[in-house]
């Protein structure tokens, strides 16, 4: 007899994502419009080498965000990262490291090596999106053909449940 192991997907409710990112290249990213420099970084929840923010899955707002300070990021983080979800008494319900998950680029192009995002002056980031959550507009630059098909197959099932 050989024993397996069956991994079983489990719904939680989580309501922040903690980041710990090891950040490669800090001058990629700008801040206030501004290119943040290498040696003294000045982006808001850097510890270290590390950017650590914590983040509000249901808006994408980063916690602790400096009102009025704006950035634009695009951090090499390949497989240097710690990504934890935490409940609402912030108790950790899994910890993931290795590359860098998909939510962490709203727009896409991260390729699990990146964190690219831009955050508003309030600490909203740009275009967040809670995980399993469509988003449809038919505008090329948000939306792949996929999306598009998908979205008329889930809303074809919802009118049929609906007759």
């Amino acid at each position: 007899m050989a024993k397996i192991t069956i991994l079983r997907p489990i719904e939680v409710e989580a309501k922040y994502l903690k980041v710990e990112a090891e950040v490669r290249y800090w001058e990629d990213g700008t801040i206030n419009g501004q290119p943040d420099d290498d040696n003294a970084p000045t982006i808001p929840c850097r510890r270290g080498d590390c950017w650590a923010p914590i983040i509000e899955i249901e808006t994408g707002k980063i916690e602790g965000w400096p009102g009025g300070t704006t950035a634009s990021i695009h951090y090499k983080v390949c497989d240097a990262g710690v990504y934890t979800l935490l409940d609402a008494d912030r108790n950790t319900i899994i910890s993931l490291d290795g590359y860098v998950p998909g939510i962490m680029c709203p727009n896409g192009g991260g390729y699990g090596d990146y964190i690219v995002m831009s955050i508003g002056s309030d600490g909203v980031i740009a275009d967040w999106r809670e995980p399993e959550v469509l988003r449809m507009a038919a505008v090329p630059l948000y939306n792949s053909f996929e999306d598009i098909f998908s979205f008329g197959e889930y809303f074809k099932q919802a009118l049929a449940l609906h007759k």
